[in-house]
């Protein structure tokens, strides 16, 4: 139960309790993940080489808001939903409210890169990354070396190699949280 299979060469390699291992060890055999309710969480390759940013709701972080859940608010009005997020975090994770409210399947993405995310971003899926403990930025497109993200602080659009990314994501543990539909 809520585990993550990972498949490679025709057979069942592994079952995971976190999406981010099941990722580490798919990239290993060029493998796939599939989550507990059979959406792909990841696949190598499957991707196209770049992806054209796609829009969120234009959002900057609101007074006596974290920029995690500016970012939370934005990939549901991304999704048509309006809710009180910070109410909603008092009592669930960034990934339950997704899955309530996205009509997907919510996934926290722990000790990914910001290149293993773009199998997501090419399914037009904006996925949160964690900078820190409360804050975040919001990933809508890449190209072969670089990530589009919105910093939620100003609503800027931005742009970042990879390994920049990944360097601002390392307080959090490189964290991401997305949703499958």
């Amino acid at each position: 139960e809520n585990q993550y299979a990972v498949y490679g060469y025709g057979d069942l390699l592994g079952l995971y309790g976190e999406a981010g291992a099941a990722i580490q060890h798919a990239k290993e055999v060029s493998g796939i993940v599939i989550s507990p309710k059979q959406n792909y969480v990841w696949e190598d390759g499957n991707r196209v080489a770049w992806y054209r940013n796609f829009e969120v709701p234009k959002f900057a972080a609101r007074s006596g808001e974290t920029t995690l859940e500016a970012c939370v608010r934005a990939v549901l009005a991304y999704e048509g939903q309006e809710i009180d997020v910070k109410a909603e975090l008092e009592s669930k994770t960034v990934e339950q409210i997704l899955s309530d409210y996205t009509g997907g399947e919510g996934v926290r993405l722990k000790g990914c890169s910001s290149a293993d995310v773009r199998y997501l971003i090419d399914k037009a899926i904006p996925v949160i990354a964690l900078t820190g403990s409360n804050e975040a930025v919001v990933l809508v497109g890449y190209d072969a070396v670089s990530v589009t993200y919105v910093e939620a602080s100003s609503g800027a659009i931005r742009m970042k190699n990879f390994d920049a990314m990944d360097q601002m994501m390392r307080t959090s543990g490189s964290t991401f949280f997305a949703y499958m539909k």
